[in-house]
């Protein structure tokens, strides 16, 4: 009788004998030794509060799963909480379901107040994704990080009372957006009671792939397995066939290559056929290889009890694990008989006992998956996504899923089930997942106006993919639509689409031709098209002047500020007068103020939205910088409440920069530097963050840190925007420092070319003419020099904000220098006064002072060159400080040393933490809030406790305050 023949009389009864000959591989893993104990001691450092990583990487059937079994079992055993999951090829097909397997489970056994401990502070951002109420997100920036920061909360609340093990089994078939919480979570795990193990086969990657990128992080252990030598097969083979002779034992491991999921299948069914274990049969082993063995296991289905094969086949076509009820309403088995067919699997070693469905290998899952015909596996795909489209969100995702196997259904149901599945992939973060739904909907023969709609989203899907086709999706929905104002809509939609890749005249035009169409039918449509056209078209020198001579009495009238787009329009148009120095700083202030509305526009557009950022800028270039700081602390508090890493970048740059004027050099650092950290690809504010934290490396002497921010490699995301600008302007300012004022006068000239063509021509916004003046001063080009220094007070005296105007002052009096001078600098340290720029005014009076001791007023230089140190040390601006000092001691002084401890000890991270701890912040909600680790917060806590010389909390808000920059009387 032939091996086959054999197989096929062979029933359920050797279900024993094939577990006894399995038995030795499952309960000893041979040649694993180095992999458990790696697994044991990433276990120990989990339990030390000591976060670890451990990728598996092998073959299918090469044990990665048995090790992952094996490391749940033993973290169970020591009391962590084991949180468990698998992916699959459905799974990937909808965001964050590997999470959802995670953390689901947990979360629904959970008492309602362990459920309220696990959500609370910043984990509620996740929420949505664990109970599948994703809101469509509108923002234009990247709308899943609240859900990954939510998410690694979600784990480190877990892991507050007891250390948790995050398992993912087949890591490799998971969904991008798991994946990238995974990575996001491991990234802040160093200190946490948390051990990540993943299992994944061996792959190419690509750029962004998260599970590329956490399995090349730093601190993971990766362990590749390798297959079984061939001693090892040999005893399996021995264990299962007493008394295999070597050359039968040789013969399995050739077969099998060493892999123990096919050496286990094999001698099962060597086992079942009887086959004896000598030399002479070892030619027979060829038999039953992989291909045989696969076709094997899903051959058994037909010999086990009636709709077996039909259940095994329902949980191929739902995935792996699939819910018991699902499975069998697919198999169309009652559920009694579902039960039985379910034990019988268990019993022939298909499918594992478990409350729901899965394969003991994903082999066996593939093997029956493949054994479906192709038209009868496509009819179970569509059945599976009417059984799950009317389950709730998530049953509505996984319907959209199995669509993805079917042919075109062309049924009002699938339309819809593709298009609710794909605005929550994008409200998930995976556009990549939403275009294709999209794109099959679009199969689904919509309607002209459904497949515009269609199209639409499509846009939105390109342009957060970061693909290019987005503008062309828009326009050919465009072009289905007859209605105005849908027409007029969806313009609006393509113009904020260009203008956010930086094409101001396409956007211009878009919402051009939106105004066009629309008429007089929709009045806040209109407001809104009006004020994107004109934020666009003033930005692009082909459109500028058409556009502020079209809407000259608009920008010239009353604007009444009741609506979002009507405040967006006044907050524009303030920023337009203070980049062209038109308007008094008064004014100016006063507009932006009443385009804020309170709180009301933050409300409104949020911490995101432009509007609020142009109020921002505007009041900024105006010297409202107390109003800065408060408007942009209040965005980012906005910012952390719905985890916006856009609208935390974007205030931290501005308040960043109000911070570095104000003198607070320290403070300003952290928000820069955190901005930059949290979005680097945030176009505009990266070189403005980049600009300034150069400059407040220079006035803190730092020029090798300054120089090394500086270098932007040709990076054209650095610049190619308006904001580049800053980032010259700290050049010119570091070649001045290092003794090049050549390059730095032709890198500062430079910058005026750029301002001018933006137009931004006020010292408001960009003081390049006085520090041109300075580079052609040191190069003895007096004229040229008078030329830059006088054109730049004419247009601050025009605007008269204080800082301008003082600004500008003390560079004319640096290059009037004699009596001149020395009245030009006294006027600008009394402007300076005025204003809250006390880095300015320390600047003022650092250069005062030198001035008299060059007039040998000695006494009155030394006085006022005490006051410049004393206001240089308060800002942070140790470099300042040294030349105050060394003026100091040219005018005959003895100057203090600087003092080591104090807030400006402190490093900017430390002062971060300090402020928000000072006005009452828990460590955890101080981590939330910078997302950061609690250790990371206790840490630099400790340390800023002993440099402020303080014991407790309690002291903070007094050391800090003792130290803040205040005011300075200039006089002697």
């Amino acid at each position: 009788m032939s091996s086959a023949e054999v197989r096929r009389g062979a029933g359920s009864g050797d279900a024993p004998r094939r577990r006894a000959a399995a038995h030795a591989l499952d309960s000893d893993p041979l040649e694993r030794e180095e992999e458990i104990a790696a697994l044991r001691e990433a276990l120990d450092a989990a339990d030390a509060s000591e976060g670890r990583i451990v990728v598996l990487e092998g073959t299918a059937g090469v044990g990665k799963s048995h090790l992952l079994g094996l490391a749940a079992r033993e973290a169970q055993r020591r009391g962590l909480v084991v949180l468990r999951a698998r992916g699959g090829e459905l799974e990937r097909q909808y965001p964050f379901g590997v999470a959802l397997q995670l953390f689901e489970p947990y979360l629904s056994a959970a008492s309602p107040r362990e459920r309220r401990r696990v959500l609370a502070g910043a984990a509620a951002h996740a929420e949505p994704a664990l109970t599948g109420r994703v809101r469509i997100h509108e923002a234009s920036g990247p709308p899943e990080f609240p859900l990954l920061h939510g998410l690694h909360w979600v784990a480190e609340n877990i892991a507050e009372h007891r250390p948790l093990l995050l398992a993912v089994d087949d890591a490799h078939a998971s969904d991008d957006a798991s994946m990238r919480a995974l990575l996001y979570t491991a990234q802040r795990s160093e200190d946490l009671p948390l051990l990540i193990v993943v299992t994944t086969r061996p792959r190419p990657t690509a750029d962004g792939d998260a599970l590329a990128a956490l399995a090349s992080h730093p601190r993971v252990r990766r362990i590749d397995l390798s297959p079984l030598s061939g001693q090892a097969v040999a005893v399996l083979v021995r264990a299962a066939l007493p008394g295999a002779e070597e050359p039968f034992c040789a013969a399995c491991w050739r077969v099998t290559g060493g892999n123990p999921f096919f050496t286990r299948e094999l001698l099962a069914e060597l086992v079942a056929a009887a086959v004896a274990p000598t030399a002479a049969n070892a030619a027979r082993v060829a038999d039953f290889g992989p291909t045989t063995i696969a076709r094997a296991t899903a051959g058994r289905l037909d010999r086990l009890a009636p709709g077996a094969a039909r259940l095994a086949q329902a949980v191929a076509v739902l995935g792996d694990p699939a819910p018991f009820a699902q499975a069998a309403a697919l198999a169309a088995l009652a559920p009694a008989q579902a039960r039985v067919a379910a034990d019988a699997l268990a019993t022939a070693d298909v499918l594992r006992p478990a409350a729901d469905l899965g394969f003991v290998h994903p082999i066996v899952n593939q093997a029956v998956h493949l054994e479906i015909p192709a038209a009868e596996r496509a009819q179970l795909h569509l059945e599976a996504a009417r059984l799950l489209k009317d389950d709730g969100d998530a049953g509505v995702d996984r319907a959209a899923a199995h669509l993805l196997q079917t042919l075109p259904v062309r049924e009002p149901w699938s339309l819809d089930c593709l298009h609710a599945a794909a605005r929550r992939a994008l409200a998930g973060g995976s556009p990549e997942t939403a275009a294709r739904y999209l794109l099959r909907a679009l199969d689904e023969g919509p309607s002209r106006d459904r497949r515009a709609q269609l199209l639409i989203d499509l846009g939105r899907a390109d342009a957060l993919a970061g693909r290019p086709s987005a503008p062309e999706r828009l326009r050919d929905a465009i072009a289905l639509l007859d209605q105005p104002q849908a027409r007029a809509r969806a313009l609006a939609q393509l113009g904020h689409a260009l203008y956010a890749a930086s094409d101001n005249d396409g956007a211009a035009r878009a919402f051009d031709e939106g105004l066009r169409v629309l008429g007089d039918a929709d009045p806040e449509l209109e407001e809104e098209l009006t004020a994107g056209y004109l934020s666009a078209a003033r930005l692009d020198f082909r459109t500028r002047e058409a556009a502020l001579t079209r809407f000259a009495d608009l920008l010239s009238g009353t604007i009444e500020a009741t609506t979002p787009a009507q405040r967006e329009l006044l907050a524009q148009r303030a920023l337009e007068h203070v980049m062209l120095g038109t308007l008094p700083w008064e004014d100016a202030v006063a507009q932006l103020h009443r385009a804020l509305g309170g709180d009301r526009m933050l409300r409104e557009v949020t911490s995101d939205g432009t509007a609020y950022v142009a109020a921002g800028a505007g009041l900024f270039f105006s010297d409202a910088l107390d109003d800065v700081e408060r408007m942009t602390s209040a965005g980012l508090d906005d910012a952390r409440a719905r985890g916006s890493v856009v609208g935390f970048a974007a205030m931290s740059a501005l308040r960043g920069a109000a911070r570095y004027l104000r003198g607070e050099l320290v403070a300003a650092l952290g928000d820069l530097e955190g901005g930059i950290e949290r979005l680097p690809v945030m176009i505009v504010a990266r070189p403005w963050s980049t600009g300034y934290m150069a400059l407040a490396l220079l006035d803190r002497g730092e020029t090798e840190a300054a120089a090394r921010l500086l270098d932007d490699g040709g990076d054209r995301s650095l610049t190619e925007p308006f904001t580049y600008n800053w980032m010259l302007l700290a050049r010119g300012r570091l070649l001045l420092a290092t003794g090049d004022p050549a390059a730095a006068l032709e890198t500062l000239l430079e910058c005026g070319r750029r301002q001018a063509a933006i137009p931004a021509p006020s010292p408001s916004v960009l003081p390049w003419r006085s520090e041109a003046a300075i580079a052609a001063l040191k190069l003895e080009r007096g004229e040229r020099a008078r030329e830059l220094a006088h054109e730049e007070l004419r247009r601050a005296r025009a605007v008269g904000a204080p800082r301008t105007l003082g600004t500008a002052l003390r560079v004319a009096g640096l290059v009037a220098g004699g009596t001149e001078g020395l009245a030009l600098l006294e006027e600008a340290v009394a402007a300076l006064e005025r204003s809250p720029a006390r880095l300015e005014l320390a600047r003022a009076l650092v250069d005062l002072g030198g001035a008299r001791r060059r007039a040998r007023q000695r006494s009155a230089a030394r006085e006022t060159l005490r006051i410049g140190l004393d206001a240089a040390y308060r800002c942070g601006a140790t470099g300042l400080a040294a030349q105050a000092r060394a003026e100091l001691v040219a005018a005959g002084a003895r100057p203090r040393r600087p003092a080591l401890s104090g807030v400006q000890a402190l490093t900017p991270s430390e002062r971060r933490v300090s402020e928000l701890a000072a006005g009452g912040l828990t460590n955890r909600e101080i981590a939330q809030a910078l997302f950061v680790s609690t250790k990371t917060v206790e840490f630099h806590l400790r340390n800023a406790y002993l440099k402020l010389r303080i014991h407790s909390r309690r002291e903070l808000a007094g050391a800090l305050g003792d130290e803040r920059p205040g005011a300075v009387q200039a006089r002697p």
